[in-house]
C-alpha cells in the first residue's frame, strides 16, 4: 500500500509541484485577510453594573443600591462571582458567568433581575449595564489641551471629536473624561426663601413646569392639517432667571428673588491634566473581530483631519497607542520566525554537508508555514503575538518530519549495502517506507500533546489556545511536506552522495553508550538524582500568573490617605508629573485623579492613574525596573504617597478577571466593617517583617472623616417634616439638585438648585440654617430638626459573593512564593479569625496556583493521550513505559533553566513544560522504532540497541538542535512582546538540551534492563 502511493507521488513531480504552488501561493493571500490583534479575542464572562447618586455616602451606596443589586444578579443563571465596590456617590458591582457562557443571553437575563429590583432601590439612582468584553480593546488615548475654558475644552472633545470618531468602522465607542460641563446653576438664598414661603419642591416645580417643550395635537384649518406645538425651553440664564414660582400679596415671586442664577460648572470629584496642565482625555475602543491596525490607521487620519482645525493654541496629543504595540511585538514575533529558521538552515547545513539536501529541508519551512496560515484563516484564527509564537515555536518543530525523512534518505544513498542495484525512485521510496510510521507517530505525538491545551480553562486558555492551534497546523503540514514534497525533491536533486563520513560522531557516542549497556542500573540511579534534585528547585521557584509585558507604557497609580482633598491629591501628583516628565525616556504623562467627569470607575479623589508613554524599547536611556527604581527613589520620600507601577494592559486584565495586580493578597471576610479594619491593621503590622514580602499596601475603605446628620425625629414627627425632606435639603447644600435640562442639539445643560457652592469649604452656620416647610406652612431651619457631628466612615466597601472583604497586598522578592505563602498563612492564623470571618489568597500567586492544578489536569490528558498513541505504534507496555520515562529528564532542564534566568513557574513556563512531553516522546519513538526493526531482522537485541541508537542519533540531535534553535529568538527574549513566550522559550529549550543528551543514554539502558530478546537468550555479559 505504501510503495505504492509513494510510487504515484515519486512518478508525478509536476503535480506535486504544482500543487505546492497553489498551496502557497492561496495562502499567502489569504494571509493579508487575517485579523491583527494583540492578543486573541478575549470576550471576558463580566458584566458590570454602574450606579450613580452623588448624594449617597459608601454606607448609603452599599445599603441602599449594592445589596439589592448584588441579590438580583447572584440569582441569575450561569453566574459564578459577584464582586462589589460601593464608594462615595458610586457603586460597581462586577457579575462574573463562566467562560463560554452565550454572554448576549446573559446580558438580557441580568437586564431583567435589575429591572426586577428597581423597586428596593430608590427611584434616582442612574444604574447603568457595561460589558467586560472590550477590556483590552482601548487602541488610542488622546489628550485634547489648550485654551482657558474647560467647557469649550469638553464641548470640543464631546460633540465636535467624539462623533467623527464614533462613525469610523471598528471603532466600539468613544470615551471622554476631565474637562467641565456646563451648568446653570440656581444659588438659593434661604432666608429669601423662608420670607416668601418657598420651598426646594416650590422652586424645582417652578422650574421644571417652565422649561417644556409640548405638542398638544393636531387642528384642522380648511383643506390642511397643522400640528400645534410649542417650544417653551430656557434659552439662557436671563430666562431662568424670570421664572415666576409663586404670586405673594397680589406680586409674582421670581426665582431671581430668592436666588442668584449664573452659568458655571458641574461639580465633580476628579481631575485630568497632561504633563501637567489641564486636559480632556479621549479613549477610542475597538470592537471586537476587527483589524487593530486598520482602526488604528482610520483614527490617525480622522485625528490628523480634526487637528488641522484645532483653534491655535490647542493641542491633540496620543498618550496611549496600542496599536504601535501591536506593531512592534508582532514585527518582533516574525523577527523571531525568521532569525530562527535561518538558525535552523545553518543547523541542516552543518549535518547534512550536502547544499541540494540543505535547500531541500529548507524549503518545508515556508511551505509549512503559509499552509498553516491558510488553516488559520479557514479556522478564524487571529494573527497576534500569541499564534505568531506557535508559528515561531514551531519553525523548528516544522523541519522534524522533513530532518528525519530526509536523513534517512541520504543515509540510505551513502550506504552502498541498501542501495546496491536499485534505481534512485527505490531506494527514496524504501527510505520513506522504513521511517514513516515513526514520523507518522511522532507527529501525532506533537499534536496529541498541544491539543488537550484547548481544554485549559479560563484567561490562560483563551490566550494559549492559539499557540495550540497554530503549532498543530504547522505540524500537520509539515508532516504532508516530509512525505510529498521531500521525497519528490530528493529523488529529483539528490544523487552522487558520499557514504556517511559521520564516523567521529559514531565514536564520541558509542563509547559512553556501551558503557551505559554495561551498567544500567548505575544509569538509571545516576539520572534519578538530578530528577530530585529539578523537583527541589521547582519547589524555590517564585510562582505567578502571567509574565509581565513591556507594553511601552507605565501605568503609576498612587494612593493618599483616605479623605485627602482633590485640591490636594492634584498637588502631589501634579509634583510626579514634574518628575516623570524630566524622567528619561518619557514621551508625554496624561494624569487622572478620582472621579473625573465621564468617568465610570469607584475611584476616591485619593487615588490617581498617571498613564507614562515611553519611547520605544531599544531607545531607552535605561532599562525599565532600573527606571522604577530610580522613580520610588523620589516618590517613596512622600510618606503620605503609596505608588504602584503597572503595566496597562495587564491591569486591564487584572480588573476583568477580578483580581490584584500584587503578587500575592489576602483577602478577609466577614459581617462586621470595624472588625475587619482591627483584623486588617493587625496583619498589616505583622506582614512587613515577613522575609521576601515588600511593598505591603494596606487594605481599602479606611476610614475618612465625615460629619454625620442626627434627625430628631420626634420634633420633625411634630412639626410634620419628613426625614427624606431633611436629606433632600442638605444634598441641595452640598451637590445640588436638578430642577430641568436646557437641550440644545446634542448638548444637556442642567439646571440645578443649590444653598452653596460646590466644592466650597464648609459653613456649618449655613448648613445648620438651611431652610425646611412645616406642615402647617411655617418655615423652620434644618438645625430646628437635625444636629451634625464630625465622625468617620468607609471609604469603600467591597463585597465578594455578598460578604463584606478587606484586601492586603505585597510584592515577593529574592524569596520563593511558597515559602513566603506560608509564612502569611502563619501570620493571619495568628490573628484567630472570629466566628463567621474567613479568608484566602489571591494575587498572582493564587491564580498562578489554580493555573498550575489546571494545567497539571491537561498534562495528565496529554501524557494519556501519547501513551494510546504509543500503544498503537509498538503494542508493547515495556516500550511505552520507556518513553514516558523520558519525561522526568526533560523536566530537569526545563527547571534548571528557569532559575537559572531568574523566571518564575508562570502559566507560559508551564505550557512550556506540557509542548515538552511531545518533544521527547518523539525522540523515543524514533530510537525504539529502529531498535524494533533490527529486532525483527534477527539481530540480538544488545546489538540492536547499539545499532539502533547509532542510527539515530544523527537525526535525534539534527531535530533537537533545530528545535532549540528556532526557540532561541525567543528564549533570548529580544524584542516587543516576546516576554509572554519568554519562559515557555526557556522551558522547552532546557528540557530538549538535557533530555537529548539523556535519553541517548538513558532510554537504552532501561531497554537493555527491561525489554525481552525475541531472538535469543542474554548473554551473561
Amino acid at each position: 500500500m505504501f510503495e505504492r502511493v509513494m510510487s504515484k507521488i515519486l512518478k508525478n513531480p509536476p503535480s506535486v509541484m504544482l500543487l505546492t504552488v497553489f498551496v502557497v501561493a492561496l495562502g499567502l493571500a489569504t494571509s493579508r485577510r487575517l485579523s491583527v490583534g494583540l492578543f486573541p479575542p478575549l470576550d471576558f464572562p463580566t458584566l458590570n453594573l454602574i450606579a450613580q447618586e452623588p448624594d449617597y455616602s459608601s454606607l448609603e451606596m452599599e445599603q441602599r443600591v449594592t445589596l439589592p443589586l448584588e441579590n438580583a444578579a447572584s440569582g441569575v443563571l450561569g453566574v459564578v462571582r459577584v464582586h462589589s465596590n460601593s464608594g462615595t456617590g458610586i457603586a460597581m458591582v462586577s457579575v462574573g458567568f463562566s467562560w463560554g457562557t452565550d454572554m448576549w443571553k446573559a446580558r438580557e437575563l441580568l437586564q431583567k433581575a435589575v429591572d426586577g429590583a428597581r423597586g428596593q432601590i430608590p427611584p434616582g439612582v442612574d444604574i447603568t449595564l457595561e460589558s467586560l468584553s472590550t477590556a483590552l480593546s482601548q487602541i488610542e488615548g488622546y489628550s485634547l489641551q489648550g485654551g482657558h475654558d474647560p467647557v469649550a475644552l469638553r464641548a470640543m472633545a464631546l460633540y465636535d471629536l467624539k462623533p467623527r470618531l464614533q462613525r469610523i468602522p471598528g471603532v466600539y465607542q468613544v470615551n471622554v473624561l476631565g474637562g467641565k460641563s456646563p451648568e446653570i446653576q440656581v444659588m438659593a438664598d434661604p432666608r429669601r426663601m423662608i420670607r416668601y414661603g418657598i420651598t426646594l419642591d416650590d422652586l424645582k416645580g417652578a422650574l421644571a413646569d417652565n422649561n417644556v417643550v409640548s405638542s398638544p395635537g393636531v387642528v384642522n384649518a380648511g383643506d390642511q392639517e397643522l400640528v400645534l406645538h410649542g417650544n417653551g425651553q430656557y434659552a439662557g440664564v436671563s430666562q431662568v432667571a424670570d421664572t415666576v414660582v409663586t404670586v405673594a400679596q397680589g406680586r409674582p415671586v421670581m426665582v431671581k428673588d430668592v436666588a442668584r442664577v449664573t452659568n458655571g460648572y458641574v461639580y465633580t470629584r476628579g481631575d485630568t491634566s497632561e504633563d501637567g496642565k489641564p486636559a480632556v482625555m479621549i479613549d477610542v475602543d475597538k470592537q471586537l473581530g476587527y483589524d487593530t491596525g486598520t482602526v488604528a490607521r482610520a483614527v490617525a487620519a480622522e485625528i490628523a483631519r480634526f487637528r488641522a482645525g484645532l483653534p491655535p493654541g490647542m493641542t491633540l496629543r496620543n498618550f496611549y497607542d496600542q496599536a504601535k504595540l501591536v506593531n512592534d511585538s508582532i514585527g518582533s514575533v516574525l523577527e523571531s520566525v525568521w532569525i530562527g529558521g535561518l538558525l535552523v538552515v545553518l543547523v541542516l547545513a552543518l549535518f547534512l554537508r550536502d547544499w541540494k539536501a540543505t535547500v531541500v529541508a529548507t524549503l518545508s519551512i515556508p511551505v509549512s508555514v503559509v499552509a498553516a496560515l491558510l488553516m488559520m484563516e479557514f479556522f478564524h484564527v487571529q494573527l497576534n503575538i500569541m499564534s505568531l509564537g506557535g508559528l515561531a515555536i514551531g519553525s523548528g518543530m516544522i523541519v522534524d518530519a522533513t530532518v528525519v525523512v530526509l536523513e534517512n534518505i541520504f543515509r540510505w544513498m551513502a550506504t552502498p549495502a541498501l542501495c546496491d542495484g536499485k534505481s534512485r525512485m527505490e531506494v527514496v521510496t524504501g527510505a520513506c517506507r522504513e521511517v514513516w510510521v515513526p514520523v507518522l507517530m511522532s507527529t501525532l505525538a506533537n499534536i496529541g500533546i498541544f491539543l488537550p491545551m484547548v481544554l485549559v480553562a479560563g484567561f490562560a486558555g483563551k490566550l494559549f489556545a492559539p499557540v495550540s492551534l497554530t503549532v498543530t497546523f504547522a505540524l500537520l503540514a509539515s508532516l504532508v511536506v516530509s512525505m510529498t514534497l521531500i521525497p519528490v525533491l530528493a529523488n529529483l536533486w539528490l544523487g552522487g552522495v558520499k557514504e556517511d563520513e559521520h564516523g567521529l560522531l559514531d565514536k564520541s557516542y558509542l563509547g559512553p553508550l556501551k558503557w551505559a549497556l554495561k551498567r544500567p542500573w548505575w544509569v538509571l540511579i545516576l539520572s534519578a538524582l538530578p530528577v530530585f534534585l529539578c523537583f527541589w528547585v521547582a519547589g524555590r521557584l517564585n510562582m505567578g500568573f502571567l509574565p509581565s509585558l513591556d507594553e511601552g507604557a507605565v501605568l503609576v497609580s498612587t494612593d493618599m490617605p483616605p479623605g485627602t482633598s482633590l485640591e490636594e491629591a492634584r498637588r502631589v501628583n501634579s509634583k510626579v508629573e514634574h518628575w516623570l516628565d524630566r524622567m528619561p525616556g518619557v514621551v508625554t504623562v496624561a494624569r487622572n485623579t478620582g472621579h473625573a467627569a465621564g468617568g465610570e470607575d469607584t475611584d476616591n479623589v485619593n487615588h490617581s492613574d498617571i498613564m507614562v508613554k515611553l519611547v520605544p524599547k531599544n531607545k531607552r536611556p535605561m532599562p525599565l525596573q532600573q527606571w522604577i527604581n530610580a522613580l520610588s527613589a523620589r516618590t517613596d520620600a512622600i510618606p503620605s504617597l503609596n505608588v504602584e507601577y503597572l503595566m496597562p494592559l495587564a491591569d486591564k486584565i487584572n480588573d476583568a478577571l477580578g483580581g490584584v495586580p500584587a503578587d500575592i493578597g489576602v483577602n478577609i471576610y466577614g459581617p462586621d466593617l470595624s472588625v475587619l479594619q482591627v483584623l486588617a491593621r493587625r496583619l498589616q503590622k505583622a506582614l512587613p517583617a515577613i522575609p521576601g514580602l515588600v511593598n505591603v499596601h494596606p487594605a481599602g475603605g479606611l476610614p475618612v472623616p465625615s460629619l454625620e446628620v442626627h434627625v430628631n425625629r420626634a420634633e420633625a414627627g411634630k412639626l410634620g417634616i419628613a426625614e427624606k425632606d431633611v436629606y433632600q435639603a442638605l444634598a441641595a447644600y452640598t451637590s445640588g439638585l436638578t430642577a430641568t435640562e436646557l437641550r440644545k442639539s446634542l448638548k444637556r445643560i442642567p439646571v440645578t438648585v443649590r444653598f452653596g457652592q460646590p466644592g466650597a469649604p464648609l459653613d456649618l452656620e449655613a448648613l445648620e440654617h438651611v431652610p425646611l416647610k412645616t406642615a402647617s406652612g411655617a418655615m423652620v431651619p434644618v438645625g430646628q430638626v437635625a444636629s451634625f457631628r464630625y465622625s468617620a466612615m468607609p471609604s469603600d466597601i467591597e463585597h465578594d459573593h455578598l460578604v463584606r472583604e478587606v484586601t492586603l497586598t505585597g510584592d515577593i522578592q529574592g524569596r520563593a512564593a511558597p515559602d513566603v505563602a506560608r509564612d502569611v498563612t502563619k501570620a493571619v492564623e495568628n490573628l484567630r479569625l472570629p466566628p463567621g470571618y474567613t479568608w484566602n489568597f489571591s494575587g498572582k500567586y493564587a491564580s498562578g496556583q489554580k493555573a498550575l492544578k489546571n494545567l497539571l489536569m491537561v498534562l495528565a490528558i496529554s501524557i494519556g493521550v501519547v501513551s494510546i498513541i504509543l500503544w498503537f505504534e509498538f503494542y508493547d507496555l515495556v516500550q511505552v513505559f520507556l518513553i514516558l520515562l523520558t519525561i522526568p529528564l526533560a523536566a530537569v532542564g526545563a527547571i534548571i533553566s528557569l532559575a537559572l534566568a531568574h523566571q518564575s513557574l508562570n502559566v507560559s513556563s508551564m505550557i512550556g513544560a506540557v509542548l515538552l512531553v511531545g518533544i521527547v516522546v518523539r525522540n523515543g519513538i524514533m530510537l525504539l522504532d529502529y531498535v524494533n526493526i533490527e529486532l525483527r531482522a534477527g539481530m540480538p537485541l544488545k546489538e540492536a540497541i547499539l545499532e539502533g541508537s547509532r542510527k539515530r542519533v544523527r537525526p535525534i540531535l539534527m531535530t533537537a538542535a533545530v528545535t532549540m534553535l528556532g526557540l532561541l529568538p525567543l528564549a533570548v527574549g529580544w524584542g516587543t512582546g516576546s516576554e509572554l513566550q519568554h519562559p515557555l522559550a526557556i522551558a522547552v529549550t532546557g528540557g530538549i538540551f538535557t533530555s537529548t543528551l539523556l535519553t541517548l543514554v538513558v532510554l537504552p539502558a532501561g531497554a537493555w534492563l527491561m525489554m525481552k530478546d525475541p531472538n535469543r537468550k542474554r548473554s551473561a555479559s
